[in-house]
């Protein structure tokens, strides 16, 4: 494997190459989820859920493809 121009066959340094890759881009979400709890009760019903379809499709547009999925 190479990293940072640096070539390795050790299965150790290559996952730690690869640790260090992940931290490289590793950015954290921008999600305010501290204020977010679930509902309580029985009376949550799907059609309860409001969606804003301008909401989903600008952040949907606003993910950057070449980025996995990061959840706190």
């Amino acid at each position: 494997m190479k990293y940072n121009d640096k070539h390795s066959r050790d299965p150790e340094d290559i996952c730690n190459k690869f640790s260090n890759f992940f931290q490289s881009v590793y950015e954290p979400s921008s999600l305010a989820l501290d204020n977010w709890s679930p509902p309580i009760g029985n009376d949550v019903l799907i059609d309860n859920l409001h969606f804003d379809f301008e909401q989903i499709r600008n952040t949907l547009k606003a993910l950057d493809p070449s980025k996995g999925a990061c959840w706190s």
